[in-house]
């Protein structure tokens, strides 16, 4: 049986989005800054309201996650524990899945250039913009989020380290 060019579009992003998320995986940490540009809140984000605005914290966990199928893949998104090792890895992750579904979004357009017929295109947006869009507005809407926590931890460690050098002087 042949696919039409829909059902080879469909198919073909399905095993790339697959494959993508173990490549996710692959990369080095050390190529993800959450203080350097992309992934850097800018200053139209209002440092994560303008999401609150798209009322992201009510859908936002309706929404499929892979790190619930493939457990061992990712580390533990709920902070049972916050610890700055912890937020640190979280504020990484979150650069990680934005450039995963960005990349997505670009190769999702290319890929729908190259396979024109009836209902490739209504797919290749329909990928791009509830498949892909969503989730990286999720990274974004919590990235300054998970910063604003960071600081406020150093800002009370530093408080706490400025009472115990008083108290020994």
């Amino acid at each position: 049986m042949e696919l039409s060019p829909a059902g080879t579009y469909f198919w073909g992003m399905a095993l790339i989005s697959f494959l993508s998320t173990f490549l996710g995986r692959l990369l080095p940490y050390a190529w993800f800054d959450p203080e350097r540009f992309p992934y850097k809140p800018r200053p139209f984000e209002r440092d994560g309201k303008l999401y609150q605005r798209l009322k992201i914290q009510k859908w936002y966990k309706k929404l499929p996650d892979v790190s619930r199928v493939f457990r061992r893949l990712f580390p533990e998104k709920s902070l049972k524990t916050v610890t700055r090792e912890n937020l640190h890895i979280l504020l990484k992750e979150t650069c990680i899945a934005e450039f995963v579904h960005s990349m997505l979004c670009v190769i999702g357009f290319l890929y729908g250039r190259f396979h024109r017929g009836p209902g490739v295109k209504l797919l290749t947006w329909m990928y791009i913009l509830i498949g892909n869009l969503p989730f990286i507005l999720i990274q974004r809407y919590n990235r300054p989020r998970l910063m604003h926590l960071l600081k406020r931890m150093d800002r009370e460690e530093m408080s706490v380290n400025v009472e115990k050098s008083i108290s020994q002087a």
